[in-house]
């Protein structure tokens, strides 16, 4: 058996036993291991954590999972609880800017939650703060249609599609489109290329990706919190 299929084990029995006390340790397992390491044995040791940090009352702990790939995405976004904030905030990242499957199944979490703003599982902010209300009226079927061109996106030509609506936006409502965007792993490069060069020349736009490249690097989101 390999080194991270014992580990996996152990994960498991420290689960079963609700010995929270090692839950600092398999957290750091984690974090020594390549994202794309023997995917079920990293699978079986978030699961174990998510265990550890339910029954120990650590649910912080594990929170920067929700803004790692899309695999650790896929176990975590079950678990969060819409009804509480931080959490519910976390699904909303998710939702916003995660892979197909983990951001859908974020969004049917948050319909659970009757007072999310709308714009909140696929913008970074309002897209129509600052206009007025004629301004935001004509602007809304714009939005609708990013909406559902982000929801729909199968392939390259729906990332294309995507981003050509995206660049088409006025200002800060294209920051607001953008920034979760720029966060997804499986992007197509040629549509992340023409996003970041529009991005770039809209005011705001340099720092937005400043603070996006600073956050990730290839494969992985970072979680601040959880760097040394």
């Amino acid at each position: 058996m390999g080194r991270t299929m014992l580990a996996a084990a152990w994960a498991c029995a420290a689960a079963a036993a609700r010995d929270g006390s090692r839950l600092d340790a398999v957290l750091m397992y984690l974090d020594s291991m390549d994202t794309f390491d023997d995917r079920d044995a990293r699978a079986a040791i978030i699961l174990a954590a998510l265990d550890l940090a339910r029954t120990t009352d650590q649910r912080e702990a594990v929170y920067f999972l929700a803004g790692s790939n899309g695999s650790d995405q896929d176990a975590i976004v079950g678990w969060l609880d819409p009804m509480r904030p931080a959490e519910r905030e976390l699904l909303a990242g998710i939702a916003a800017s995660g892979e197909d499957y983990p951001a859908a199944q974020a969004r049917k979490s948050l319909a659970k939650v009757a007072d999310l703003p709308w714009w909140q599982t696929h913008f970074a902010f309002d897209p129509t703060e600052g206009l007025s209300e004629t301004e935001a009226a004509k602007l809304l079927p714009r939005l609708q249609g990013i909406i559902a061109a982000g929801e729909e996106r199968q392939t390259l030509d729906g990332d294309r599609r995507l981003v050509k609506l995206i660049s088409r936006l006025p200002g800060r409502a294209m920051l607001a489109a953008a920034e979760p965007v720029l966060q997804r792993q499986n992007l197509d490069s040629s549509a992340l290329t023409s996003l970041l060069l529009n991005v770039a020349v809209v005011p705001g736009g340099p720092a937005l990706i400043g603070r996006v490249a600073g956050c990730c690097r290839r494969g992985k989101i970072l979680n601040p919190s959880r760097q040394q």
